[in-house]
């Protein structure tokens, strides 16, 4: 497995079963902005992952997720290849299907339902529209499923900043799903395969 230094980071994913909905986050400024996503951040120190992961949706949604109903379904690695002194991102994703309050627009949060079905994919990070739809649709279809993607970038054009970016430009990925949470050791099997595979370097002849 990598020994790469990373950023640890959260994404949250509020999820109506039973009308088979989910509650994305329009992003208002900072990095991400123009995008719809799930909610999150870094990971504070002395926190879990679980914990950083109820703090963000309360602070970008004013929603209260239920502890027992937030659900760790899956890890994310991104590395771009067009800034060699960039960390990778870890980012710890999790499914919360109980809440209390009503989402409210935050400073850098515009909450939004969509149907699971209706997702606004031309509005979302390019990698996440790898794996939501996927995730989403085995969830409110009963299956407990969690993913594992591993991403490399090469930089390119922001279409929401009209800037260049070194997260843009996405190159080779690879994507693993289990039925259940998976182990460490098979998350660690994903990565190795992946950079033996290149991590995703887009050769230019």
């Amino acid at each position: 497995m990598s020994t790469r230094s990373q950023k640890q980071y959260t994404l949250i994913l509020p999820l109506d079963l039973q009308r088979r909905r989910i509650l994305l986050g329009m992003k208002l400024r900072g990095f991400g902005v123009h995008k719809y996503n799930g909610f999150g951040g870094k990971i504070e120190p002395g926190e879990t992952p679980h914990d950083g992961a109820l703090r963000e949706l309360h602070e970008e949604s004013f929603l209260h997720a239920v502890p027992e109903s937030t659900h760790s379904t899956g890890s994310l690695l991104l590395r771009t290849h067009a800034d060699t002194a960039a960390l990778d991102l870890y980012i710890h994703v999790f499914i919360a299907t109980e809440w209390t309050g009503e989402p409210v627009e935050t400073d850098e949060m515009r909450p939004e339902w969509f149907d699971v079905d209706s997702l606004p994919l031309e509005d979302m990070w390019e990698e996440t529209t790898s794996w939501m739809p996927g995730l989403l649709k085995r969830w409110v279809d009963g299956k407990r499923a969690s993913v594992g993607h591993c991403v490399g970038f090469n930089g390119g054009m922001d279409k929401g900043t009209k800037e260049w970016s070194v997260w843009h430009g996405m190159g080779g990925g690879k994507i693993r799903w289990w039925d259940e949470e998976w182990s460490d050791d098979e998350w660690r099997l994903l990565v190795k395969e992946w950079e033996e595979e290149g991590a995703g370097v887009m050769v230019r002849n």
